[in-house]
């Protein structure tokens, strides 16, 4: 079926069938758009848009009376100017009144349509917002993260981007509703999609003392307090990057303790073998260090103040004793 636009008069086109039909002259109709741009008039964008609302209803071939109702609608024109909104009006009437069911498919696309022209009107005007930074919720929304940095405006930006995706096609209506009107509140609601937990910390002593793995190998357990700087280090940057939410560890030093205790035994017995190398010449065994901590505690400057000495004050001889 060849197109109609601007060919009214082709021979084949169905819209030249209607009899006693007054054709306007469709160069001088300008059609203003819902921006108040203007634009040329198109036949063709009413005949495919009647088309497929036959279509969604299961009506097929009925080519004949789409182009009766396209050309009672174009010829209820009063105006040579009309709005997109006047002509989906005159469209709806139209089609209520030969094909009601096929009117009820149009008239649920048309707001559809509306409500989500709604939603991008709205997103654009938060992007405008992120953009100039205004002091507003969105900018505000979240404590640890400033959207006066490059940083910050960009997770803003993905952050209102993911919500109004969540809204759209992953919460249920209801839900979603309750959340916009403030009758219920969904927590982080722009990290739903990723189906995380927020705000949970991991048993870093589990961690430290069996070990794990990550994607480029496993790690054992430490063995000094360095190693277990680094590992906590580790710990907070996977567990940031698995999941959302501020990180709090209240008992830190108790954790890191082990790691105290195993650097502190190293380092003891590191020094004990220095010095029974330094005073014996020889390996540090049992016998040799039992040898120097005998020959340690028989000093007798080494035992004073262990009450094992006595000790006596040498007062002034002009002082009475």
């Amino acid at each position: 079926m060849p197109d109609c636009t601007n060919a009214i008069a082709h021979k084949s086109c169905p819209l030249k069938k209607l009899s006693g039909v007054k054709v306007m002259n469709y160069a001088e109709i300008c059609i203003i758009k819902r921006d108040g741009k203007r634009e040329d008039f198109s036949i063709s964008k009413i005949k495919n848009a009647i088309s497929k609302a036959f279509s969604a209803t299961g009506f097929q071939d009925e080519y004949q009376l789409i182009a009766d109702v396209t050309m009672n609608v174009i010829n209820q024109f009063s105006t040579p100017t009309i709005t997109v909104e006047e002509i989906q009006d005159l469209v709806e009437k139209e089609l209520m009144r030969v094909r009601p069911e096929v009117a009820k498919k149009y008239i649920i696309y048309r707001e559809w349509r509306n409500t989500e022209r709604d939603k991008k009107t709205q997103m654009k005007h938060v992007m405008d917002g992120i953009v100039a930074i205004d002091k507003n919720d969105v900018n505000l929304s979240n404590a640890n993260m400033s959207s006066h940095t490059p940083a910050g405006q960009m997770m803003t930006f993905a952050s209102e981007v993911t919500k109004d995706y969540t809204y759209k096609y992953l919460l249920p209506k209801r839900f979603a509703e309750a959340h916009q009107l403030g009758d219920i509140h969904i927590h982080d609601l722009d990290y739903y999609p990723t189906k995380t937990t927020t705000c949970i910390q991991y048993d870093m002593d589990d961690l430290f003392e069996r070990g794990f793995r990550t994607k480029n190998g496993s790690i054992r357990t430490p063995q000094s307090i360095q190693s277990y700087a680094t590992l906590a280090t580790i710990i907070f940057q996977t567990n940031q990057n698995e999941q959302h939410g501020g990180q709090s560890i209240p008992a830190f030093d108790f954790f890191m303790a082990k790691g105290v205790r195993k650097s502190f035994y190293k380092h003891m017995s590191s020094l004990i073998s220095f010095y029974v190398n330094l005073e014996l010449g020889t390996q540090p065994d049992e016998k040799a260090i039992r040898k120097l901590l005998e020959a340690h505690l028989l000093d007798p400057i080494n035992r004073v103040g262990t009450g094992e000495l006595p000790y006596r004050i040498d007062r002034p001889a002009n002082q009475p004793g």
